[in-house]
């Protein structure tokens, strides 16, 4: 299985370095109807000020990742509130949400 990824920085000694999502789809059939909601929990890793964190290599890029998928989301999220249009193509994030 997959383990949470971690990575030490010079403000935290086990920083998340991945987000996790969990979907769980029920059918239930009642009668002559079917429903199928789903459920989602996401746990989201945190976002990284790279300068105070002094991230270099590959940690740099991970926190790169990290702070671009927290923006698109957030850009989502704003355009569903506005009734613009959803930019979720712009992060793997975003498309599995």
């Amino acid at each position: 299985g997959r383990h949470r990824a971690v990575r030490s920085h010079a403000l935290n000694a086990e920083s998340s370095r991945s987000h996790a999502v969990l979907i769980v789809e029920v059918t239930a059939r009642m009668t002559s109807q079917e429903i199928a909601p789903t459920l989602m929990l996401v746990d989201l890793a945190g976002s990284e000020n790279i300068n105070k964190a002094q991230a270099e290599g590959l940690g740099l890029e991970e926190a790169k990742s990290i702070n671009k998928s927290l923006l698109v989301l957030s850009r989502c999220i704003e355009a569903l509130a506005t009734g613009k249009k959803v930019p979720f193509r712009e992060s793997t994030l975003t498309k599995i949400l």
